[in-house]
């Protein structure tokens, strides 16, 4: 249902829009391209202090660009620009893509409980006139999430329309709001008092950042959601879709940090050494199974990547101080590695999904077998683990073949159930392709370029970053892990899912 503002003209002159649009572009390019957006929310350099300094309306000159940008849009300005005169038509076209297509591609599998559509579309929705103007007492996080939903839209149908510019410039546009609205809700202090409108606004600020592909700024509002999820006062909410808030923002976090550049050497996991002992260092509970259809892997094996990182951070901090690996430090290796090597999807309930369901399950499991797969590579290039080569090539082979049969099965199954529009989460395929041998890598060629056709950005620069680490390899200058090496040299973080 569309909500209209009396106030407002029911049609706007197309010429109106291309000059609002033309207005902004004008501004990026004059302040510089990539200045107005998220950066202009927090600073790059020290997210904690950026949130300390919004939290108590301390600001410095760094804000008056977005604040510039925005003030085009400002409902007192007389001006075509003015957002007032942005026509409801223009978002209701959005969102209704958003709706009924992005957020089916951003998760791997059709489920009552997706997140696209059960938590952030009603809580942007009842952001109410942001569609077509600015309401007297809306919740800054709302409008945030609402601006950012367009936004992860827009740039989609530009995806799919590249020869559109008017959609490139919309993302753009609503981009801009999203940061400014989201500054507005911390600094009143909503990141209190409604806690998942606000975590959903900075996770769909990362889908932005993936959907269009240019890994701009995606760490920060992880960074962000960290922050604010620890600093959380008073009682807890355990409410169902907190807890599947809190999930998300972790496991974006891991993946985050899975492809970073370079390692954070950190003490960590000090004295233990038994598998019991590391799990409880996991922020995934094993009860909870949102993360199978979320991201088509298992809360089992999500810990099993988290420690893999805090192991590869605590034997980075030890050889940056040109320190012995203490002896827990490598039976906590083992003890993990067993529990990897151990793992068998026959020890998955995938409780999510119903028992009779039974082609959802089987593209279910084909996402996490493949995902195993690609731990048991990450490990190995991570910590650098005597693993004998011809096992290393069996998982990725392993790997493929799951991802392409999770392809086929949708294609099968795409006419009678829409799964045509599920994107994979390509986590395991970028790890594990980035150390294909050259007889795999037409396998891999074949996926990736099949999935392209979701027009998710981050999918596009992934496999360019994969196809780098093949040319490196050719000219005999492979490292391990492959993809390392290849982002430093672009500067450049990465990552998949979201």
């Amino acid at each position: 249902m569309l909500v209209r503002d009396p106030a407002l003209p029911l049609s706007c002159l197309s010429t109106e829009i291309d000059q609002m649009l033309l207005q902004l572009e004008e501004r990026v390019i004059r302040d510089n391209e990539g200045i107005v957006g998220p950066f202009t929310a927090f600073e790059a350099c020290d997210y904690t202090s950026a949130l300390v300094r919004i939290a108590t309306g301390h600001t410095d000159d760094s804000d008056s660009i977005a604040t510039d940008s925005i003030s085009l849009f400002d409902p007192a300005s007389p001006t075509p620009s003015s957002l007032s005169l942005y026509i409801d038509a223009v978002a209701a076209e959005l969102m209704h893509n958003y709706i009924h297509i992005v957020s089916h591609v951003l998760q791997p599998a059709d489920h009552p409980k997706n997140p696209y559509r059960s938590i952030y579309v009603p809580r942007a929705i009842a952001a109410g006139r942001i569609v077509v103007g600015i309401g007297d007492n809306q919740s800054h996080s709302g409008t945030a999430l609402s601006h950012a939903l367009l936004a992860v839209s827009a740039f989609h149908m530009y995806r799919n329309q590249p020869e559109n510019q008017h959609y490139d410039k919309l993302a753009r546009l609503h981009r801009v709001e999203a940061v400014s609205s989201l500054k507005n809700a911390l600094s009143v202090g909503e990141g209190t008092s409604d806690r998942s409108t606000t975590l959903s606004a900075m996770l769909s600020l990362v889908s932005i950042d993936l959907m269009e592909g240019e890994f701009t700024e995606f760490w920060i509002h992880l960074e962000g959601c960290e922050r604010l999820m620890s600093s959380f006062g008073g009682p807890p909410d355990n409410s169902p879709q907190h807890t599947q808030l809190n999930n998300i923002c972790s496991f974006m976090h891991t993946l985050s940090q899975s492809t970073a550049p370079y390692t954070t050497p950190k003490p960590s996991l000090e004295a233990c050494d038994r598998i019991e002992d590391l799990l409880n260092h996991s922020p995934f509970l094993p009860d909870d199974h949102s993360l199978e259809f979320t991201y088509g892997t298992t809360a089992n094996l999500a810990s099993y990547l988290h420690l893999t990182i805090s192991l590869s951070q605590s034997i980075a901090y030890f050889e940056l101080n040109e320190l012995p690996t203490p002896p827990y430090l490598r039976k906590a290796c083992m003890a993990l590695y067993a529990a990897i090597s151990g793992w068998s999807i026959n020890q998955e309930s995938l409780a999510s999904l119903p028992g009779t369901d039974y082609e959802t399950r089987s593209l279910i499991t084909c996402h996490v077998v493949a995902f195993h797969a690609a731990i048991v590579i990450y490990f190995h290039t991570m910590l650098d683990y005597p693993t004998p080569h011809s096992i290393l090539q069996s998982y990725n082979k392993i790997c493929v073949s799951n991802l392409l049969a999770a392809e086929v099965l949708k294609m099968s199954n795409g006419a009678s159930k829409g799964w045509n529009a599920m994107a994979p989460i390509v986590w395991p395929g970028f790890v594990a392709s980035c150390e294909a041998e050259l007889i795999d890598q037409p396998l891999w060629r074949a996926w990736w370029t099949g999935v392209q056709k979701y027009c998710i950005g981050s999918i596009k620069t992934l496999w360019d970053v994969v196809q780098d680490v093949w040319r490196d390899r050719d000219a005999g200058l492979a490292q391990k892990p492959g993809w390392r090496e290849v982002l430093r040299r672009r500067g450049k973080r990465v990552m998949s899912g979201g």
